[in-house]
């Protein structure tokens, strides 16, 4: 999935200075979370390879997106790199910003009210 969307390209772009949002949209039930977020089972493991196939869109762009920059700081010594990230999830009509355990119950809100739905 990661390589047949290209997001490598948009990655590039993101280090050459761009903004970029990967979106994704679809039916309840048919695996956005797990295209993006990956196996978190597999994740909480530790391996941190772009190329492993429990590893979701967003782990591995942002694996890449620092193999990158780490490569550019040796290339161009004294460079400095600034990463902003927002990583927003929008799941009943609700926005939950998940990188901020304090908006709206950040990610555990989220999985409580996930569980509680698969228990239905």
């Amino acid at each position: 999935m990661y390589e047949g969307l290209g997001v490598s390209r948009y990655v590039n772009k993101v280090v050459d200075g761009y903004h970029c949002t990967i979106f994704a949209y679809g039916q309840t039930g048919s695996g956005k979370t797990y295209t993006m977020e990956g196996n978190e089972h597999e994740f909480e493991k530790g391996y941190n390879s772009t190329d492993e196939e429990g590893t979701g869109i967003t782990q591995r762009g942002i694996l890449e997106l620092f193999e990158q920059i780490e490569a550019l700081k040796l290339k161009e010594k004294g460079k400095h790199f600034s990463v902003f990230a927002s990583y927003l999830q929008i799941y009943n009509e609700k926005v939950f910003d998940l990188l901020n355990p304090n908006s709206i119950g950040g990610l555990t809100a989220l999985r409580k009210t996930h569980t509680a739905m698969d228990k239905d």
